[in-house]
């Protein structure tokens, strides 16, 4: 099923908003997801994930894998498309304060795998 591109965009030529369709619908739907505070949606405040409970927290291997469980637990709940799933969350080499979360999955639909990076920014103060 083709739903409106996320961020939503017009098309130049005919002024209708683009769709997204398959794998780049189910990737935008994790980014939606990511994105979302938990109790932002006030029709369904149970939609989204916690992980902006993580962005003032020392980044630590107990809350990283605190943090790849709640991300891991949200993606399986709302992205029903999706199978076979892991989510690891590494620190960057190159910003102190930026984590990429990259997210493995299946489209069960075709049995396809893809892979997804996404940032993750911690405003830890001194450490």
């Amino acid at each position: 099923m083709a739903q409106w591109k996320f961020p939503v965009e017009t098309d130049t030529m005919t002024g209708r908003i683009k769709i997204s369709e398959s794998d780049q619908d189910i990737q935008e739907s994790i980014r939606i997801i990511l994105l979302t505070r938990k109790g932002e949606r006030v029709m369904n405040p149970e939609f989204g994930c916690g992980i902006h409970d993580f962005v003032f927290d020392r980044m630590e291997t107990t809350r990283l894998n605190m943090l790849e469980k709640e991300i891991q637990t949200a993606l399986a709940r709302w992205e029903p498309r999706i199978g076979e799933l892991s989510v690891s969350v590494i620190s960057d080499k190159q910003e102190a304060e930026k984590y990429l979360i990259q997210i493995r999955y299946s489209v069960n639909a075709t049995g396809q795998f893809f892979s997804v990076i996404h940032p993750f920014y911690v405003h830890s103060g001194i450490q």
